[in-house]
């Protein structure tokens, strides 16, 4: 589990319990700091003393949220990784059991879910579900990148990482990626993941540069209809 920080005090609690009850002993969990200033790394290095498995903490001035997801993808030694960003959190309290029984008995390249958003000051207050989908070139955008649990062999075989050329949809051009060397994957209509409203790529101008970015990546992976592409994203976001 990948968790990149940047003075979350206010949020990382909600995170670091829900993978605590998990209650799993063969985890990692990694957090990449962006000098925090707060109290982030006193609250996760508490954490730490309470977890009994590993968790690793790096903290260092970083250029964005990319370099962070790479720095935890080089880092990160589990069979499977994800990134639970740090005003994310796991759903229940089984859902890396679940996905732990159902990943090593099947082999998935990878899998992904629906998530569920919630009021950023209030997360009991459901805001709307992001349902996702099986998928086409045509809607690669219903895959939610929270929910995303990739193996990491598959990623260091086909040299997939995010990239760092693009402010907001690196994970959009992410999991184009992994879909074009998959083999196996699989998609569960569950939430297994809540995320918070109000993050980066929600506000109005960063939609904007996000969308400019999308088309960008859409014609570097020669994907057709790239405005169908991004009025069908829009409208479903």
């Amino acid at each position: 589990i990948i968790t990149p920080t940047n003075n979350s005090a206010h949020c990382i609690e909600t995170n670091l319990k829900s993978v605590l009850n998990q209650g799993l002993t063969n985890i990692e969990h990694i957090f990449i700091d962006n000098d925090s200033n707060d109290q982030t790394l006193t609250i996760i290095n508490n954490y730490k003393k309470k977890s009994n498995y590993r968790v690793k903490i790096y903290s260092k001035l970083d250029k964005g949220i990319y370099y962070a997801f790479n720095k935890g993808l080089k880092y990160s030694k589990g069979k499977y990784v994800t990134i639970l960003n740090s005003d994310d959190f796991f759903s229940k309290k089984n859902v890396l059991g679940q996905l732990r029984k159902i990943l090593l008995k099947n082999d998935f390249d990878f899998t992904y879910s629906n998530i569920r958003i919630v009021n950023r000051d209030n997360i009991n207050k459901t805001l709307r579900f992001w349902k996702s989908d099986k998928i086409n070139e045509n809607n690669f955008y219903k895959v939610p990148h929270p929910s995303f649990f990739v193996k990491n062999s598959f990623l260091k075989k086909n040299k997939i990482k995010f990239n760092t050329k693009y402010k907001i949809a690196s994970d959009l051009d992410f999991i184009i990626s992994c879909f074009k060397y998959k083999k196996k994957y699989k998609y569960f209509d569950k939430v297994f993941v809540d995320q918070r409203s109000g993050g980066a790529s929600q506000k109005f101008f960063n939609i904007f540069v996000a969308n400019m970015e999308v088309f960008k990546l859409l014609k570097s992976k020669k994907i057709n209809s790239k405005l169908i592409f991004i009025l069908k994203k829009i409208y479903f976001k």
